[in-house]
């Protein structure tokens, strides 16, 4: 479990390891160089944990670092992965312990994720809500961004990791890029049980991720396009990258960068025309932010109205 700059959250974090119903845990917390409370409220949680818990203090490096001094500490034939804003449910071990057993050996398992706010509370969204979680081998998919393995309510054989050779600390990206290779050799089963919950941070720190993370997004995606085996499949490689370009194209329309949105949106059509999706975001696009504000706030009470309705 990282954690930087979370001492609102990250007595949560540690006491959702702990209430985990599965009897053989430890946890490993590695601070990356925080300047609030965070380490002495780890040394504190240190003192009193009921379980095996090592904390280690560190100056700042950066996450991917942080990740691989975890993966060096981690004693378990299983690594589970946290972070110290995040939450893990009390059956999150068990129930992945208990597929991964149910598994082939090497087997990547992963549970559900629930979207939490600030303060804590259920959004009403989670994570299959978007995308089609299910087992056996995903590697294409993931490519594509068809579907995601969610890092926090995920299960790793600790030998897998050894095997990738941890995380590019070089990477903005990292649970996709190291994910990308587990998945090439390795199959993954789904659970599907909420076995986490993530919490959401909103506003410019959003805004500025998006254009941050896509030159790493550009490069992670064509190093595996050459690698794949229908890589050399000139059509396929076209529709690919059509809907990679769409998938950028909508991240800059969700921070409400439509002029950048539009310019991936052109390059995804150009690649593979036939994706109505992404000519219907073209043309919301031009709406411009009011109207397509109006639009999200009628959609999400219509959302809200038919949950409730259920």
């Amino acid at each position: 479990m990282p954690a930087y700059n979370h001492e609102r959250f990250v007595e949560e974090a540690v006491r959702g390891v702990w209430a985990q119903t599965y009897p053989n845990v430890e946890l490993v917390v590695l601070d990356d160089g925080s300047r609030d409370r965070t380490p002495e409220i780890l040394r504190e949680l240190q003192a009193a944990s009921p379980i095996p818990m090592q904390v280690v203090c560190k100056a700042n490096e950066g996450l991917t670092r942080t990740l691989n001094r975890g993966l060096a500490l981690a004693r378990g034939e299983f690594i589970a992965l946290g972070s110290g804003d995040d939450r893990h449910l009390p059956r999150h071990v068990e129930a992945l312990v208990r597929a991964a057993r149910e598994a082939a050996p090497g087997t990547v398992v992963h549970g559900d994720v629930c979207m939490i706010d600030g303060a804590g509370a259920r959004t009403g969204r989670s994570l299959s809500d978007d995308f089609p979680f299910r087992s056996g081998s995903v590697y294409e998919d993931l490519l594509l961004l068809k579907t995601t393995l969610p890092s926090i309510a995920s299960l790793v054989p600790a030998a897998l990791f050894a095997e990738a050779g941890g995380y590019n600390e070089d990477s903005l990206l990292d649970d996709w890029e190291l994910f990308l290779k587990l998945t090439r050799r390795h199959p993954v089963r789904y659970v599907a049980e909420v076995l986490a919950e993530y919490r959401v941070h909103g506003g410019a720190q959003l805004t500025r991720q998006v254009a941050r993370l896509l030159p790493d997004r550009l490069r992670i995606f064509e190093e595996n396009l050459r690698e794949h085996p229908r890589g050399q499949d000139a059509r396929w490689q076209r529709e690919a990258r059509g809907h990679l370009y769409r998938h950028v194209a909508e991240g800059f329309y969700i921070v409400r960068d439509f002029g950048e949105a539009r310019r991936w949106l052109l390059r995804s059509l150009a690649q593979w025309p036939l994706q109505p999706r992404a000519a219907k975001l073209l043309a919301r696009s031009l709406l411009g932010a009011r109207l397509v504000s109006r639009l999200s706030t009628l959609q999400s009470r219509l959302a809200r109205a038919r949950g409730a309705a259920a």
